[in-house]
C-alpha cells in the first residue's frame, strides 16, 4: 500500500508515471481474480486505512462523550455526538440561529 502515500512518490514526473505499476498489478490480481474491469481491482484499496490513527481519535472521542454518567446513550444518540465531535470545524464560524431555527421546525416545540 506504500505506493499510495503521496510521501514516496517520485518527484520525477516521468518516473511518475510508472511509479507502482508493480505493486499495482499485483494488488489487482490477488484482489480481483475473478473480477473483469480494472477499476474494480482497485476499489479494495479505498477500504483499507493508511493508518489507525482515525479509528484511535473515534474510540477516544467516544470514551470522551459516553462516560459513566452518560452510560445509557442510545446509539443513534452516540453516533451524532461523535459525528459532531469528530468534525473539526470552528465553532466561531458555526451559525448557531440557523441551527436552532432548523431543530425548531423539526416539529412543535415548547421553549
Amino acid at each position: 500500500m506504500k505506493i499510495f502515500d503521496h510521501t514516496n512518490w517520485p518527484n520525477n514526473r516521468e518516473e511518475l508515471t510508472s511509479y507502482g505499476e508493480k505493486e499495482l498489478n499485483i494488488l489487482a490480481e490477488f484482489y480481483g481474480k475473478e473480477q473483469t474491469i480494472q477499476v474494480n481491482n482497485i476499489c479494495i484499496v479505498y477500504s483499507i486505512p493508511f493508518s489507525s490513527v482515525d479509528c484511535e481519535r473515534g474510540f477516544s472521542k467516544q470514551n470522551l462523550i459516553k462516560t459513566d454518567l452518560r452510560n445509557s446513550l442510545n446509539i443513534e444518540t452516540l453516533h451524532f455526538l461523535m459525528m459532531v465531535g469528530l468534525e473539526e470545524k470552528d465553532l466561531f464560524e458555526f451559525d448557531f440561529t440557523r441551527a436552532i431555527q432548523i431543530w425548531n421546525n423539526e416539529c412543535k416545540r415548547r421553549i
